[in-house]
């Protein structure tokens, strides 16, 4: 299977009743920053949320987005991650011109966003390469895997 039919399968299964959700995990990391001894950690980030269908054809949905530089303050153990200092992620996916293309808006930082295309199936997930979270290093990884649900009620 292929990126493209990959994410048709999801977006048929979304429109054919309005219940049905595309679940999606989002996970991001990036090459650590700087040069030795001044290196700067590595940033990983991860969303979890669902997709519903759009009348336009994609996915679209909003997340919460958790950061590994985000530490829990004052707390016995150093925590990445903080639930308290996250970030409002709009997630859509499309497929335009034979390409599955995944477009990621910070609306916590005004709405900027950026389109990863070229996205190719790797290990039954999304997989490609785009900007950097943060500014450690000039990209990040991007992987996101989906899965069917249906939504209560």
């Amino acid at each position: 299977m292929d990126a493209q039919t990959y994410v048709r399968h999801h977006l048929e299964f979304a429109t054919a009743s309005p219940g049905n959700r595309v679940w999606f995990t989002l996970v991001t990391n990036q090459a650590s920053g700087g040069t030795e001894p001044n290196q700067q950690p590595a940033i990983a980030s991860y969303a979890v949320g669902d997709l519903a269908a759009q009348p336009d054809g994609r996915l679209s949905g909003r997340a919460m987005h958790y950061f590994s530089d985000r530490r829990t303050p004052n707390s016995p153990v150093v925590a990445p991650f903080d639930e308290n200092h996250t970030d409002d992620l709009g997630v859509d996916i499309a497929l335009e011109k034979g390409e599955v293309v995944l477009t990621l808006t910070a609306h916590s930082w005004g709405g900027g966003s950026q389109a990863l295309a070229h996205l190719q199936l790797c290990s039954g997930v999304l997989c490609g390469s785009g900007g950097s979270i943060g500014h450690q290093s000039d990209g990040a990884c991007y992987v996101v895997s989906l899965a069917q649900t249906i939504a209560p009620g």
